[in-house]
């Protein structure tokens, strides 16, 4: 398999390299950039959940709440065939359960209770931002600082990143694992030892417990093991023996019987989205392989807005989908023109830094030597996980960027190596479309909390 030859030839050069750039002992010190930024991040989330009410810009947040209803009453696991968001895995809602009982008595009713589930979710996306940190250390040395401080501050005035802060859902503690995840697999690849890749499982573990959306990530660390030089044979196999051994035990009693009952059934998609049979019949549409082949930017920006409903013709488009919800989700206003305005104008200076990105991928797979190396296969694997099921269900809705949101430390990562990849005016050019770009998100964010009406679902 090709790939195998390539990261064999090449990953010796690439442990050297690596190993050469990161001699210093790491310590977990904050940097003044990094305090500044982590103040401004955890401010910008508290402010926007004080604010904003749960049901904003939020996904089915309704039924979220009866699955932690169910858990907080019956202490068990509700019957996936109940409720609509019952067959998620059960790690967030135990411990929003938790939670709410450990609160129960401080709160007043069922009000009480909603808002201490919100600050649960803002919780959980400040402790995001810690794990941005770590993953950033992992990519850049020491001597990178700046581009540490321009990739956190990507992840941090991200708007769907931001959005989670007061989301009800299983969607924050997933996006903590996978960020956890795509920064220990940099620091596998940069020394492959045992007690690396058994992090790796158990992140996969509660990743799983969290959302099904980790199958990919899941599959993805064992093949890393597989194609790795560096272990020998029968380290892989006592490796993989383990590793599978602790996925199992963590994920593999609920995971398991739900494929059972839903895999050999008339619906067998529901092993992954367990309410797609109760999907409205808009949201569907005939899935052919042109969808997956169109990318039209003028659009991206003439139409601003994901709409799953057969009133958006640009909807069967999946790269135009995904790239679009990645900054408005489905909640543009259809009657706020200034909201649009602050769409296009995101959507349009990202448009103008994918170059960079480009370049830097490129670049990336013609240095196998790059500590981000593994990201040129991660990405594609988990577009494909994502394409897959799209065209197999037929379904809008799933086209969006939330299901491997941790793609979004890819990207950040591509777009700020590939800016400081050049040099003079074209550096200068990128770093003026990137501090726009941030910029404009974080008042972006600040005209939905004050100037718009609110919506959600």
């Amino acid at each position: 398999m090709p790939v195998s030859t390539q990261v064999q030839d090449t990953q010796p050069q690439a442990i050297e390299t690596i190993e050469n750039t990161t001699k210093t002992k790491k310590r977990f010190r904050l940097s003044p950039g990094e305090v500044v930024l982590l103040i401004i991040g955890i401010a910008m989330r508290i402010w926007y959940a004080l604010l904003v009410p749960f049901i904003v810009r939020c996904y089915d947040v309704h039924s979220h709440v009866e699955h932690i209803k169910y858990q907080l009453e019956h202490w068990a696991i509700p019957d996936p065939s109940v409720g609509w968001e019952n067959f998620q895995p059960p790690l967030y809602y135990t411990i929003a359960a938790i939670v709410g009982w450990f609160f129960k008595g401080y709160v007043n009713g069922e009000d009480g209770q909603l808002i201490v589930w919100k600050r649960l979710a803002c919780l959980f996306s400040i402790i995001l931002l810690f794990c941005t940190i770590y993953v950033g250390r992992k990519l850049f040395n020491e001597r990178q600082e700046a581009q540490r401080l321009w990739f956190l501050a990507i992840i941090t005035f991200f708007p769907s990143i931001v959005y989670a802060a007061t989301r009800i859902s299983n969607d924050p503690v997933y996006y903590i694992f996978a960020f956890l995840w795509a920064g220990t697999l940099i620091e596998f690849w940069r020394k492959p030892v045992a007690k690396t890749f058994l992090w790796l499982c158990i992140e996969c573990g509660f990743g799983l417990l969290s959302k099904a959306s980790m199958l990919a990530m899941t599959g993805l660390t064992f093949l890393f093991l597989f194609f790795c030089r560096r272990v020998t044979l029968k380290q892989k196999a006592l490796w993989t023996t383990v590793g599978m051994a602790i996925v199992l035990a963590m994920a593999g009693w609920f995971h398991i019987p739900r494929a059972m009952q839903t895999l050999p059934s008339k619906n067998p998609n529901t092993f992954i989205i367990g309410n797609i049979v109760w999907e409205a019949e808009g949201l569907f549409y005939k899935s052919e392989w042109q969808n997956f082949c169109v990318f039209n930017p003028v659009r991206v920006v003439q139409y601003p807005r994901c709409n799953g409903w057969k009133v958006d013709p640009r909807r069967v488009f999946f790269w135009e989908y995904y790239f679009k919800s990645g900054y408005t989700g489905e909640f543009l206003n259809e009657k706020e023109d200034n909201e649009y305005t602050f769409a296009r104008t995101l959507l349009t200076l990202n448009l103008l830094l994918f170059p960079y990105m480009i370049f830097s991928f490129i670049r990336t797979i013609r240095m196998p030597s790059r500590v981000a190396y593994p990201y040129v296969w991660v990405w594609p694997a988990c577009m494909a996980a994502q394409i897959g099921y799209v065209y197999r269900v037929g379904l809008a809705n799933v086209q969006d960027f939330r299901f491997f949101s941790f793609l979004l430390l890819i990207y950040a990562y591509f777009i700020v190596d590939g800016i400081y990849a050049t040099k003079g005016w074209l550096r200068t050019i990128g770093k003026v479309i990137l501090g726009s770009l941030l910029m404009i998100s974080v008042a972006f964010v600040y005209y939905l909390v004050y100037f718009t009406n609110w919506i959600g679902t």
